[in-house]
């Protein structure tokens, strides 16, 4: 049987049995446009906005090469869900 593991807001990586790669690439696909999405809308007077922009330059250039199944792509994730919290606690 095959694993495959994702990684959640937690450190703790959660196990992924009997699911294709490919949908699981596609899933992290759409998981990175949506947090982009919701990165462009933080306010730019925000101090999370400005450090926010690095992980969705990062995360643009991971959807450019195709490259979303990548464990580079699940620590800027990570990030980026925890910058979005941080500047939605900011409002």
């Amino acid at each position: 049987m095959d694993y495959y593991y994702l990684l959640c807001r937690t450190a703790t990586p959660v196990v992924i049995s009997n699911m294709r790669i490919g949908n699981f690439v596609d899933e992290q696909r759409e998981l990175i446009e949506m947090l982009v999405a919701r990165l462009e809308r933080l306010s730019a007077d925000s101090y999370w906005a400005h450090q926010a922009s690095g992980v969705r330059g990062s995360l643009l250039r991971i959807l450019e090469t195709d490259n979303s199944d990548s464990s580079q792509a699940a620590i800027l994730l990570e990030r980026g869900f925890d910058y979005l919290e941080k500047a939605a606690r900011e409002i």
